[in-house]
């Protein structure tokens, strides 16, 4: 019976040690649901603040903005700006065009903006005249430049030698015992 009762104790062993896995499982599993919920209100809360801060902003007029905040509202109105001359940068690379009224994107053959109505401008409004213009002056500009290059590399050691008598005629008066 001695068998019989190893079998038991071993089984009772298992039975326990499955038992504390199971109970700690369960708790990682809560402690990690406690622990999305903690972040899930987190963003809320902190939506919530940024939601604040939108309507703050837009209801004040720019005088009114408090010292302390204008770095931050300067930041603000650069990301949109950048945020902006990114969408165009993309809507061109895509084939698709940009309402300037409430940013959304449209075919290339859109005449109104699907979102809010707006008449779309002119395709040649659209397209920058920066752009065109480059070409045409980086055509132009290289030779000028290599004479540049050249100018400075004639003077470059001209000037190292005026440099090394300068400093040679400093420094032999100083070396001679007076």
């Amino acid at each position: 019976m001695s068998f019989f009762d190893d079998l038991k104790k071993s089984l009772e062993a298992f039975s326990k040690s499955s038992e504390s896995m199971f109970q700690k499982s369960s708790d990682a599993v809560e402690l990690r649901k406690l622990k999305m919920e903690q972040d899930s209100l987190k963003k809320e809360l902190n939506n919530c603040y940024a939601q604040i801060g939108r309507m703050f902003l837009e209801k004040i007029d720019d005088d009114q903005i408090p010292a302390e905040m204008e770095m931050l509202v300067r930041q603000i109105e650069d990301c949109k700006e950048a945020i902006a001359e990114n969408n165009q940068l993309i809507a061109r690379k895509t084939g698709q065009r940009v309402c300037p009224v409430c940013g959304a994107k449209a075919g290339k053959e859109a005449v109104f903006c699907q979102k809010c109505g707006t008449r779309l401008p002119d395709l040649a409004e659209e397209e920058p005249e920066e752009e065109t213009a480059e070409p045409e002056t980086e055509a132009a500009e290289p030779e000028p430049a290599k004479e540049a290059e050249a100018e400075d590399e004639k003077t470059e050691p001209v000037r190292e030698e005026a440099a090394e008598e300068v400093t040679a005629e400093d420094t032999t008066p100083e070396e001679e015992p007076v």
